[in-house]
C-alpha cells in the first residue's frame, strides 16, 4: 500500500504541476507593458485602431529579415509597416524607419504577435492580419 501511495502522490504532483503551469499560459492574455509607444493599426477590414504601449512578442523591437541577415529594429525608430506579400513562413513588408524614410522591402515572421492597449482593453493582433502599422510620434 505504501508503494501505491507513493506512485499516486507522484502522479498527482506531476499532474498538478503540469496543470497549473499549462493553465496559466493558456488563460492569461498578454498585458500591455508600459512602452510609451503609440501605434495606429489598420486591420484587414480597413478599420483603424489606435493602441497605447505597443509591443511585438512582448518586446519593443522587431526581428526583421533582409536577405540572409536578421536585424533588430527598435519600434521607436519605425515610421510604418505596410504588409505586401504573404510567404510560407514570413510576410513581406515595406518598412519605413527614421534611418530609411523611403522604406525597404523586408520580411517579418507571419506569426509575430503584437499587443497594445485600445479603447476596449488589451488588444492582440498578428502581423499577417493587418494592412498597415504606423508608429505615432508625440
Amino acid at each position: 500500500m505504501f508503494k501505491v501511495f507513493n506512485k499516486s502522490s507522484i502522479l498527482l504532483g506531476t499532474f498538478l504541476a503540469f496543470g497549473i503551469t499549462y493553465g496559466m499560459g493558456e488563460t492569461t492574455p498578454m498585458q500591455s507593458v508600459p512602452t510609451g509607444i503609440t501605434c495606429k493599426v489598420i486591420d484587414n477590414t480597413g478599420k483603424a485602431h489606435v493602441l497605447q504601449n505597443c509591443n511585438c512578442d512582448g518586446r519593443t523591437y522587431i526581428d526583421v529579415k533582409d536577405g540572409s541577415l536578421s536585424y533588430f529594429v527598435d519600434l521607436n525608430t519605425v515610421r510604418s509597416i505596410d504588409v505586401e506579400t504573404f510567404r510560407a513562413n514570413n510576410v513581406e513588408v515595406y518598412l519605413k524607419t527614421n534611418a530609411n524614410p523611403n522604406g525597404k522591402l523586408v520580411e517579418l515572421s507571419k506569426d509575430m504577435t503584437c499587443y497594445g492597449l485600445g479603447s476596449l482593453g488589451n488588444a492582440k493582433f498578428y502581423i499577417k492580419s493587418i494592412k498597415n502599422l504606423y508608429i505615432l510620434k508625440p
